[in-house]
């Protein structure tokens, strides 16, 4: 997968269970009095990989005033290099990337098409992942997992661009922090679905469940913008399957449905 310690499907701890869908509903950072849902819808092939994403985000109401709820809708369609659990190439109407990987695995160039690639390196506990485009704009992402497979620390490089006389100007960063439960990530150990999920948010799909969290957006030259923590209450079924998280401090929801 991303990184060299992540454990294949073989990995007995884990139930396998195909996940048919992931519902998550935030709360908007402005002050519409809107929540926006967005439902991931998976389609998998004979050979359990993922084979389309049905992407739709929804716009909850609870202010009349405001105008009806919007859908946006995008299918994202994967394909694959003969029986390579790994994707070669995940696409849509908006987007094309081409995916290359080392020999162990592990990704290493993302190219969208037109204009931006994204390159890959891997240490012991950290990944690191460089962007340009043809613009002159560029981000360094720094991912960094404990011996468990978690991500628990994400600190993403936001605007940087090259000015005229090619020096970096630096706009604002994110960080995330993590601390995890030992309920299981269903999407953990496939491989197909997890590298797609990396490739559209940008999250590497850690083993377990996050607990807690911290979100920190800092503006230009350092100042802290925004601070957002979170606790998440977690429900499973009586096999340990997670059925849903709930933040307890923003009120953001995630449901998991199964095949």
């Amino acid at each position: 997968m991303f990184f060299a310690c992540h454990k294949e499907a073989g990995d007995n701890s884990i139930n396998n269970k195909l996940v048919r869908s992931i519902s998550s509903t935030y709360h908007k950072l402005d002050s519409s009095g809107r929540l926006y849902t967005t439902v991931d819808s998976f389609v998998f092939d004979n050979q359990k990989k993922i084979a389309k994403i049905i992407i739709s985000t929804y716009d909850t109401i609870f202010n009349t005033n405001i105008p009806q709820p919007k859908i946006d809708t995008q299918t994202v369609f994967i394909s694959y290099a003969g029986n390579n659990p790994r994707p070669a190439r995940i696409y849509s109407y908006k987007f094309s990337k081409t995916l290359s990987y080392d020999n162990s695995g592990r990704l290493v160039k993302d190219s969208i098409s037109p204009g931006n690639v994204t390159n890959y390196s891997y240490s012991t506990g950290l990944i690191v992942g460089f962007s340009g485009s043809l613009n002159s704009f560029y981000t360094i992402d720094s991912i960094s997992i404990d011996v468990n497979n978690n991500v628990v620390f994400q600190l993403l490089g936001g605007n940087v661009f090259l000015n005229s006389t090619n020096n970096f100007i630096y706009g604002k960063m994110t960080s995330w922090q993590y601390s995890y439960s030992n309920i299981l990530n269903p999407v953990y150990t496939n491989t197909s679905l997890s590298t797609v999920l990396f490739l559209l948010t940008n999250n590497i799909q850690s083993k377990n469940i996050a607990s807690d969290g911290e979100w920190i957006i800092y503006g230009n030259n350092g100042p802290i913008f925004r601070d957002e923590k979170s606790h998440y209450q977690i429900n499973v079924d009586l096999n340990n399957n997670v059925q849903n998280t709930i933040d307890l401090i923003n009120g953001d929801m995630t449901k998991w449905a199964y095949y």
